[in-house]
């Protein structure tokens, strides 16, 4: 087809269009900067990754009805399965700034316990509850005098299941109370809330140190809310508390806890390993 316009005389003159040639590199960068206002997405034909949230990461909670129920006045929606992977990596990256364990720490593993026939029976339950198929999961309670491997055991857990992509924490209960004592200062960067969320989703928590010694009640209330909370989520994430006092010595409510029947509560002997090790 012939392109034509008019002249300043009035008459149809005849053009050949001239082909410019735009880098796509330039073509490209001008979409991103300035967008189809059409509302169409670039990408509208292609196949979406999740078929369920159709690639927003979110899924609207309706009720028997089917109609969209609603929390606070606001429409009520839950994370959708295909985030999963990328939701444990970002809290593994912000599990690993609060964790208590030093960097020889972290490199200790089920390889280094020293294994004997009084605390086998306990070694192999953490590692049963750490390395299952499906993902960790369990409640382990170590409790007996020092030196026996509690820490240890508690740092290998958490080691092996972070190489293993799931999210994962080490602290003693002064650190864990500490930390979340601290969004209440005036400088804090991140709201209580968020700290709690942050422990009570790990899906490995090592809490060692546990004592009740002088503790006020704040901080007895926290610890039972999470031992609380974590018990209730037994099936899928696991908790390891590690403690110097007898079960029976806690609170009535944690020690319910402790001596439920779905709770590990292996043997690990008396064999104190530090002073083992220091004997010539």
């Amino acid at each position: 087809m012939q392109n034509s316009a008019r002249n300043t005389s009035g008459k149809l003159t005849h053009y050949e269009p001239q082909s410019v040639r735009v880098p796509l590199e330039k073509v490209l960068s001008r979409i991103k900067a300035d967008p189809p206002q059409s509302g169409l997405s670039l990408h509208r034909d292609l196949p979406t990754t999740c078929p369920e949230c159709a690639g927003m990461g979110w899924l609207a909670v309706v009720n028997e009805y089917g109609f969209q129920r609603m929390k606070d006045g606001k429409p009520e929606i839950r994370r959708c399965p295909c985030q999963s992977g990328a939701d444990e990596k970002l809290i593994a990256a912000r599990l690993r700034n609060i964790d208590g364990l030093t960097d020889a720490e972290r490199q200790v593993e089920f390889l280094w316990f020293n294994v004997t026939p009084d605390n086998r029976d306990g070694f192999q339950a953490v590692v049963a509850a750490t390395q299952d198929m499906r993902r960790p999961h369990g409640f382990v309670v170590l409790s007996g005098p020092p030196g026996i491997g509690k820490t240890m055991l508690s740092m290998c857990a958490v080691n092996d299941a972070r190489s293993r992509g799931y999210a994962s924490v080490y602290m003693t209960a002064k650190d864990l109370l500490d930390h979340l004592r601290a969004s209440i200062a005036p400088d804090a960067n991140t709201t209580y809330d968020a700290r709690w969320e942050l422990i009570t989703k790990a899906s490995v928590l090592a809490i060692d140190e546990l004592s009740l010694t002088a503790a006020k009640p704040w901080a007895i209330e926290q610890l039972e809310e999470l031992i609380g909370i974590r018990y209730r989520r037994i099936g899928d994430m696991l908790t390891i508390i590690a403690t110097n006092h007898p079960i029976d010595s806690f609170t009535p409510k944690l020690t319910s806890r402790f001596s439920d029947r779905l709770v590990v509560r292996p043997n690990l002997g008396t064999l104190d390993f530090r002073k083992w090790r220091s004997q010539p």
